[in-house]
């Protein structure tokens, strides 16, 4: 269950992503309904996790899970229906998942890019807008392209980019609860930053402690010494046009002279 812990922030990295598309929204869409989308994404999450849990355990015993080789879940259900198909199915769903939790990256980190080079927080060329289809184009691609190369470094590399991520989520959860604390909202909200930031500090400690199970290593310091590399990097990018004047940023799915979001 701890090392399951571990990386729940990166497993969970797809849910913010309705607050990075929120400016695409429909001019209808109501403010307080952002907060309902966010909810409802983790609970229908939260069901569907459950829903697969009682699921497998209703069709077959735990000693049958642990002698299923790869793919126990598939071999339970097959067990259980005498019949094939469903593994095939149950394949089926599991490549469906994963192109549901690239998509819901590539949307959310695409759009962080864009929102980054709108402000010049990295290079400038990364809030360029498509003109026609009204998207972050350039942010669009540069993600795709990181992602297509990413697949080649294999479980090696992969792993390491994995435990990191979650690091860094946690990370950046932990910056955004300080920050919301420094604005001084009401009791309950000075509650939340504070658990938040509590929360978040335990899951970046248990991945640096040498004692915890589960810790980095040095492919996992590795990492993320490339990752702070290319930060800085980016970030290095964008200094040089930040002495420019600022102009009114240009909003996702929004055309010039159109409505704003």
């Amino acid at each position: 269950m701890l090392l399951v812990w571990q990386i729940v922030p990166w497993l969970l990295s797809g849910f913010e992503a309705v607050g990075k598309c929120a400016e695409e929204a429909s001019p209808d869409f109501r403010e307080r309904d952002f907060s309902v989308a966010v909810i409802l994404t983790i609970f229908v999450g939260l069901a569907f996790f459950w829903f697969v849990i009682l699921a497998v355990a209703y069709v077959s015993p735990a000693q049958v899970l642990n002698s299923g080789g790869a793919f126990p879940v598939a071999i339970a259900f097959e067990r259980a229906l005498h019949a094939h198909w469903i593994v095939d199915l149950i394949m089926a769903s599991a490549l469906v998942a994963v192109l549901r939790t690239f998509n819901g990256n590539m949307v959310a980190s695409s759009r962080l890019l864009f929102a980054m080079g709108r402000r010049n927080l990295i290079d400038h060329r990364m809030g360029h807008i498509h003109p026609r289809n009204q998207t972050p184009s350039t942010a669009v691609i540069i993600v795709g392209i990181a992602s297509a190369l990413a697949v080649f470094l294999g479980q090696a590399g992969l792993v390491p980019i994995l435990e990191v991520g979650a690091v860094t989520s946690a990370l950046g959860w932990m910056s955004a609860c300080a920050s919301y604390f420094c604005m001084k909202p009401g009791f309950g909200g000075r509650a939340a930053a504070i658990f938040g930031v509590f929360v978040t500090s335990l899951m970046i400690l248990v991945k640096v402690i040498p004692t915890i199970p589960g810790h980095f290593t040095r492919y996992e310091w590795l990492a993320m010494a490339v990752w702070a590399i290319m930060g800085a990097l980016l970030r290095a990018t964008g200094r040089g046009n930040q002495s420019s004047s600022e102009t009114e940023p240009q909003r996702v799915g929004v055309s010039p002279g159109g409505p704003g979001s």
